[in-house]
Order: C-alpha cells, then structure tokens, then sequence
C-alpha cells in the first residue's frame, strides 16, 4: 500500500492523469520477464531510449573493459552513452571500485556508507519504466546464473522506487 506522503508525490510528478495510482485495480502493465541470459537484450534498449534520468541500484555491478565482446560490457558503453548524450544518470552501489570507476566517467554514483548492505537489483528509466528483480550487472549475473528480473511501464512504480532511491541517495 502507498503512504499518503508517497501518492502526492507521485501525483505531483504525473499531473492530472494521477488518480489511477489510487485505484485498487488500477493496471500496471509488465513489458516481459527476463529470465536468464536475456538481461541484458532487454534492458538496452530501455537505456538507448532514455531522455531524462536513469537510476541504478547494484549490489554487484563489474566493469570488464579488457573483454568488450562481454554482454554486460555492452550495457556498461550503453551507461556512458547515455551520460554522454545528456541523461542524468545516478547510481548507488555496493561495490566502491565501480562506483569510483562511474564517478572517473562523469556519472554521479555513490556506495552505501552504512552497516545495511545494497542488495537491491533496480534500474529506472525516465520515471517510467522499472528494471526489478535478481540479476546483478556482472557477466555471471547476466549470462551464467538462473536469474529472474521484470520491466514495468509503470510511472507510479516507477516514481515510487525513485522516491525510495532518493532516500537512501541522501544518507549514502
């Protein structure tokens, strides 16, 4: 169930078509499961669409400059990319090198400074689209491991998540 404090949030930012965030049945609509290996084919192109913001929270996430070829290397030029071409990228990381290594390509990222972990697998798109689920951005995540993520076209949970996002951005 949403708070209250969190509804008017969400309203604010989607204006007058809000109220279906209120509707018990109000359809969030899922693009597809991602099952497997299939990481990664999936969320690039999410990423290339971007226009505003993307926000991303990794428990593990590796760069792997020395194996370009590497399906997860593709999604990490997919990040700079999209820095490049003006979206606003955030990221909060477990892994301090990675975040140090985003930090060193122009995208602000910070690691969790506290005794809670980040374990959290989630990527938002525009305030639209929400990558949720069990893959880490590491080439086992993404190509070797049984792992299950979904992509919502869901401003409210989208918006949701990144309400969540900015509090733990502000005590990282």
């Amino acid at each position: 169930m949403h708070s209250g404090k969190t509804i008017a949030n969400v309203r604010s930012r989607l204006g007058k078509n809000s109220s279906e965030i209120e509707k018990p049945n109000a359809h969030v609509r899922t693009i597809e499961i991602i099952v497997g290996g299939q990481y990664v084919q999936k969320v690039i192109p999410l990423i290339k669409s971007a226009s505003k913001d993307i926000l991303i929270c990794a428990y593990a996430w590796r760069w792997y400059e020395n194996q370009p070829e590497r399906a997860i290397q593709q999604f990490n030029y997919e990040i700079v990319k999209a820095q490049n071409r003006g979206v606003q990228i955030r990221a909060i990381l477990e892994v301090r090198s990675t975040a140090q290594k985003l930090r060193d390509l122009g995208i602000k990222a910070k690691s969790v400074d506290t005794n809670q972990v980040m374990h959290i697998k989630a990527i938002t798109v525009d305030d639209r689209h929400l990558v949720i689920g069990s893959h880490n951005l590491t080439k086992r995540g993404t190509a070797e491991n049984y792992e299950a993520s979904v992509i919502l076209d869901d401003p409210s949970s989208a918006l949701t998540f990144k309400d969540y996002f900015d509090s733990i951005w502000a005590v990282a």
